[in-house]
Formats: C-alpha cells, structure tokens, sequence
C-alpha cells in the first residue's frame, strides 16, 4: 500500500526532487564557478531523479568540512563506500575514480519538503563555511 501510494504521486516527487536539484546549482553557482563543487551531469538522453544531492568538492577535507556544516546547522551525509570496498563484492583492482569520487563527495539535504527559501539558506551556510575555511 505504502509502494502504491508513492507511485501514485510519482510525477510530484520527481518534479520536486528536480527543482531541489536545480535550486542547489542556482544557489551554489559561485562555488561551481570557483573549481570548488562539482555537481553530477546528466547523461544525454537521460532524466535523472535527483534522489539526492551528492556533490564531489574540491577541499582540504571533506570529513572535516562534514563537521564545520553540522556545526553550521546541516546534516550531510558522506558519499557512497565504492562497491568494491564492499567485503562481499571485493575485487581486485585499484578502483581509483571510485575511490576518488567516495573521498571528496557529500550528499547535501534532499527531502522533498525542503522548499527554495531552505535550499537558498542552506547553500548561503555552506559558501560561508566553505570561504571561511579558505582563507
């Protein structure tokens, strides 16, 4: 029941997990801009959901900076182990992009109630961490 009712609604939540998407990249331009966040591209011909917000950044740490957002007021959450970290599906190989990806990526807040006014003070708190952090 809880499954249908999701699908039933599918097209909102897709729509709303895209503007979220789209108010993240507006918002955070100047750090795009700078070489600092980088931000997911869509694959022609595709239409991606959105489900999160995962962002690779260019810093010192991004464990470190996962601690300056949380004393900021927001929850992140670290980017995906790679699958092949993974003890049951360990392989050998280097993995470096996977590896590389995992290290300096972040998931930002995605719920789909967050509304432009959130996204815009959440983005206004991770430039100033991030510019203050910087200098």
């Amino acid at each position: 029941a809880l499954g249908l009712g999701q699908l039933e609604r599918i097209s909102k939540l897709l729509r709303c997990k895209r503007e979220i998407h789209q108010w993240y990249k507006t918002h955070l331009f100047s750090l795009v801009d700078r070489g600092i966040i980088y931000f997911q591209k869509e694959t022609p011909g595709s239409k991606p959901s959105w489900w999160v917000n995962a962002v690779t950044l260019r810093v010192k740490s991004v464990s470190k900076l996962a601690l300056r957002l949380k004393a900021a007021g927001i929850d992140t959450r670290p980017f995906f182990l790679p699958m092949s970290d993974l003890p049951y599906l360990q392989q050998k190989g280097s993995f470096s992009n996977a590896r590389k990806i995992a290290a300096t990526g972040l998931i930002f807040p995605s719920g789909g109630n967050l509304e432009e006014k959130d996204i815009a003070d959440i983005s206004n708190r991770i430039k100033k961490v991030i510019n203050s952090s910087r200098a």
